[in-house]
């Protein structure tokens, strides 16, 4: 489905402004002078082929291939999918800057989890973070 993200300049929020500039204003006069950018909420639904054919298929490489790509043009992932994102790929595809800015002027920065920690995978599926560390020690 097409989602319209707007340049709302300095109050932008998580959603960076966009690349490219479709349009100015929104449909029936809403957001009057502020340009936007089109996307599209892509996703894959099913069980695999390969899954199907009851053979073995490990969905993090086209999973990670996927994220790495979609970094790449300046997109993002739905809170609603499954994501193996690090932390820092997390903060690359969404910009902090304000929400930082807020949870530090408010004091939730020490009395609530970050959104990342809200919706990553739980550490049974996958621990992504815990493997690199690993890897880089």
């Amino acid at each position: 489905s097409p989602i319209r993200i707007y340049d709302h300049g300095d109050k932008q929020g998580f959603l960076r402004k966009p690349r490219k500039t479709d349009g100015v204003d929104g449909p029936d006069g809403q957001h009057p002078g502020k340009a936007w950018g089109m996307y599209v909420d892509l996703g894959a639904y099913g069980v695999p082929q390969r899954i199907r054919d009851k053979k073995s298929w490990n969905f993090e490489p086209a999973l990670l291939r996927m994220e790495e790509w979609t970094r790449k043009i300046g997109g993002y992932q739905c809170f609603y999918t499954d994501f193996l994102l690090t932390r820092d790929e997390y903060k690359e595809m969404f910009d902090h800057k304000q929400y930082d800015k807020m949870r530090k002027k408010t004091g939730a920065d020490e009395a609530f989890p970050e959104v990342y920690d809200k919706v990553r995978p739980e550490l049974k599926v996958c621990d992504r973070n815990g493997r690199l560390k690993a890897k880089a020690n």
